[in-house]
């Protein structure tokens, strides 16, 4: 696993050693993400791209200390946030311990879609042509393919802007 050391250094325009903290404790979480978070980068003035190397970085970097106890830095990263990071994660080892022993449900990886129109006759009457969405879904590396009809897609549409309402509503929370 890969750290991006220099993504680290965002961590030195954090106010506080409790930022820092808060970021080390909740940056692996799946999206939407927590308002705190939106708060620290917003103190900490970084860009979305910026904020979501951060997190990523710092993911990985608790991801390494957990396997391995702990993490090489490269000989010029800053001492300091160095000492601050190793303190944070020997201190948050329990509780980022459990929390990645909790399952996770299989993630949806990539996705794709066409539009299949099927024509069926039997003898002398032709049927009309019924148009498909065939929805190619890669679920953590296993691909599956999955037919709708017009009226599938509809129902699937209307639940995933009710999904998509509770999740924005729950990110204001």
């Amino acid at each position: 696993m890969e750290i991006d050391f220099s993504s680290l250094r965002f961590l030195l325009k954090a106010t506080s050693k409790n930022q820092v903290k808060t970021l080390v404790r909740l940056a692996s979480q799946t999206p939407p993400i927590p308002r705190i978070l939106q708060e620290i980068q917003s103190s900490m003035e970084l860009t979305d791209n910026e904020f979501n190397s951060l997190l990523s970085a710092i993911t990985n970097l608790t991801i390494v200390y957990l396997k391995e106890s702990s993490v090489e830095y490269p000989a010029d990263f800053h001492e300091k946030l160095k000492e601050l990071l190793n303190s944070l994660l020997f201190e948050l080892e329990n509780e980022l311990r459990k929390v990645s022993k909790q399952p996770n449900l299989p993630k949806l990886t990539s996705y794709d879609w066409r539009i299949d129109i099927r024509t069926a006759s039997s003898g002398l009457e032709k049927t009309p042509r019924i148009p498909r969405a065939s929805l190619e879904l890669n679920i953590e590396g296993k691909k599956e393919i999955i037919e709708l009809t017009r009226s599938r897609v509809e129902i699937m549409l209307g639940m995933l802007g009710k999904i998509k309402e509770q999740l924005d509503n729950l990110a204001e929370v």
